[in-house]
C-alpha cells in the first residue's frame, strides 16, 4: 500500500473516530438533560406529597402519574448509558493499536512484573420485579414499570 493510500486510510479512520466521539457527546448531553428533567419532576412530586401530607389527605394514586414519569425517565437514562457503553466497546474493538514503522521499532523490553488488573465496571443486568414481574435494571432501587421497591 502506498503512502497516499495509507494517508487516506488514516484520515478515514480519524473521521470515524470523530463521528463516534460526537455521537457519544450528544448521548451524554441527552442524559444530562434527562437527569435535570428527572430532578425537577422529583422536586415537584415532593412538593405535591408535602402538600397532601399537610392537608392530611395523602392520596398515593394521585401521585402515581408523576412517579411513573420519573421511573420512565430513569429507564431512558439507563438505556442511553447502555448505548454509550456499547459505542465505547465497539470503538475499542474496531481501533487497531498504532504500529511504529519497522525501522523505528525498539527491541522488546524484558518482561515486567504483572500489574494488578484495573477494577472492572459493575455489570448492569436486569432482575425480575417481585411485584409486577417486569424487568428492572440491577442498579435500580425501584421498578420502572410499577414503582415497587426492589
Amino acid at each position: 500500500m502506498g503512502f497516499v493510500d495509507k494517508l487516506k486510510q488514516q484520515a478515514s479512520s480519524l473521521g470515524s473516530q470523530i463521528d463516534q466521539a460526537l455521537d457519544s457527546t450528544k448521548q451524554k448531553g441527552q442524559i444530562g438533560s434527562l437527569r435535570k428533567q428527572r430532578g425537577e419532576m422529583v422536586s415537584q412530586l415532593g412538593e405535591a406529597l408535602l402538600e397532601q401530607f399537610r392537608q392530611q389527605q395523602l392520596d398515593v394514586e394521585q401521585l402515581r402519574p408523576q412517579a411513573d414519569q420519573i421511573f420512565n425517565l430513569e429507564w431512558q437514562i439507563i438505556e442511553a448509558e447502555k448505548v454509550i457503553e456499547a459505542q465505547k466497546q465497539a470503538a475499542a474493538a474496531a481501533t487497531p493499536p498504532p504500529q511504529a514503522p519497522a525501522a523505528a521499532q525498539a527491541p522488546p523490553a524484558p518482561p515486567a512484573a504483572a500489574a494488578p488488573a484495573p477494577p472492572q465496571p459493575a455489570q448492569t443486568g436486569t432482575v425480575t420485579c417481585p411485584s409486577c414481574g417486569g424487568e428492572v435494571p440491577t442498579d435500580s432501587a425501584f421498578c420502572p414499570n410499577c414503582g415497587a421497591k426492589v
